[in-house]
């Protein structure tokens, strides 16, 4: 019976039989920003949720969200809309 072992992918410079330090300091500072970043997202959309927990249904069709198109139908000042959902 053959035992089947789980690859695991090294980044290039722990492949190679030296380890160059400033590519592996270089890595290393690339992922924790990348961690810092997810955390200071995730907080934002938590505290963006809690400002705008109040509001229903109706309220949210009142928004005109960045995927929708607006167009105006007899002049640019906006006034005679229309809003393709």
């Amino acid at each position: 019976m053959l035992k089947i072992q789980k690859m695991k992918i090294k980044p290039k410079f722990l492949q190679e039989p030296h380890i160059d330090f400033y590519q592996a300091s270089v890595f290393l500072e690339e992922k924790l920003q990348k961690t810092i970043n997810i955390e200071i997202k995730l907080d934002a959309r938590f505290k963006h949720s809690k400002e705008w927990i109040h509001y229903d249904n109706k309220d949210w069709e009142k928004v005109v969200w960045s995927d929708e198109t607006v167009i105006d139908i007899f002049a640019s000042d906006g006034i005679f809309s229309c809003t393709v959902r």
